[in-house]
């Protein structure tokens, strides 16, 4: 069984926190993994609402989501400090067709960039 782990903000498009199969994604779904290779926690978000978060050197669980024909996933985050919580200036999206096909893992890494900001990339398998 699934442990439902997601922001109740989300709504219908956020279904649980995994396959309780063990496998991938079903067919009408994407997996979302986030990994943070900064030295700062970070706050993930999907279409602008928030993540859990994610410790520095960790990646998270993977996150099912609803997929459709011409879905799209925006994402972005926030790097936590010990004083203060900084938006990232960058964001990436991901457009179903063109970035990621329903049934895929979409995987979005952090990192501090060489401006020492938080950056994001990601890819799909």
């Amino acid at each position: 069984m699934a442990a439902v782990g997601c922001v109740a903000a989300m709504g219908a498009s956020c279904v649980s926190n995994g396959d309780p199969t063990g496998g991938g994604a079903l067919e009408d779904s994407v997996l979302i993994v986030f990994s943070n290779n900064s030295q700062f926690e970070v706050d993930p978000t999907v279409d602008g609402e928030g993540m859990e978060t994610i410790m520095p050197g960790r990646t998270s669980r993977p996150i099912v989501f609803d997929c459709t024909r011409g879905e799209r996933f925006d994402f972005s985050g926030s790097v936590r400090t010990l004083t203060q919580t900084l938006p990232s200036p960058y964001d990436v999206s991901f457009n179903e067709g063109m970035h990621f096909a329903c049934g895929d893992t979409i995987r979005i890494t952090y990192y501090m960039n060489a401006d020492n900001d938080l950056d994001l990339d990601g890819f799909s398998f």
